[in-house]
């Protein structure tokens, strides 16, 4: 008679709530293992906080009108979003000397924005457990509302993992994506990040990303270009950026990498 025993229980909280020790499909390689929390260390700086009615035209707020529904609160939340989404890539392009619009001409007609919501339960061994292993977003930008009380987000800077402290006051975490690497050239970078687990406390955290038409080729923006400044990244089309990803991902390895010159 056939075994069952090794599937799943239908939620997450079910498993999260009578395992003593986690199941082996979920342990790293020992080389690869966290070693709990001790294994990162604080920033060396602050993570600066960025006022964004700074970088509106005018400085109105919206308010929250408790929508009655979760759709209508995910909804209004995502607009709300897309105008943070906005402020930051045109003080970008203002960096980079490039007319304001134009890191947003590069998502294309049909650019596509979606939500994750993550749930990390307790797990019995932090030490042997990731709640996402080391990688880096695909996507252009990522806006990740953080649990207010449990970190966990781990960010890796010349060759040392730190900890990312909660982001409290609703404030949001930004995180640049590769796709955003290979179109400014390498100027602004997408970071390694990972999530470790905790052995008392459940985090959540929502993330919205932003990433370009599906059509579209990512490739080294032109005006960036020059005798100087050759191009770094090999161009990808955007839906074999995320398949892409994925077996990377698999590898423990960043596709970016590949697509460098």
């Amino acid at each position: 008679m056939a075994d069952y025993s090794w599937r799943l229980p239908t939620i997450v909280q079910e498993l999260a709530a009578t395992v003593q020790e986690p199941p082996s499909r979920y342990l790293l390689p020992e080389q690869n293992r966290p070693g709990g929390l001790l294994a990162c260390v604080e920033m060396p700086e602050v993570i600066p906080t960025i006022d964004l009615r700074r970088l509106s035209a005018n400085n109105d707020v919206d308010e929250a009108d408790h929508p009655e529904s979760f759709r209508d609160l995910l909804h209004e939340y995502s607009l709300s979003c897309k105008k943070v989404k906005v402020a930051i890539l045109r003080a970008m392009a203002k960096l980079l000397k490039l007319d304001e619009h134009s890191l947003i001409n590069q998502f294309g007609d049909k650019a596509s924005t979606y939500a994750r919501f993550n749930y990390y339960p307790p797990c019995p061994r932090p030490d042997l457990v990731l709640g996402i292993r080391p990688h880096c977003d695909v996507g252009v930008l990522t806006l990740l509302l953080m649990d207010k009380d449990v970190g966990g987000l781990q960010v890796l800077r010349d060759g040392t993992w730190y900890s990312v402290p909660p982001v409290r006051d609703q404030g949001l975490l930004v995180n640049i994506g590769a796709s955003l690497e290979i179109m400014t050239n390498g100027v602004f970078r997408g970071p390694m990040h990972r999530v470790v687990t905790n052995s008392e406390k459940e985090r959540i955290s929502l993330a919205i990303f932003y990433a370009v038409d599906s059509e579209k080729d990512i490739e080294p923006m032109a005006d960036l270009l020059g005798e100087n400044q050759p191009a770094r990244y090999r161009k990808i089309k955007g839906k074999d950026f995320v398949p892409g990803q994925y077996e990377y991902f698999s590898r423990r390895e960043g596709v970016v990498d590949s697509l460098k010159i």
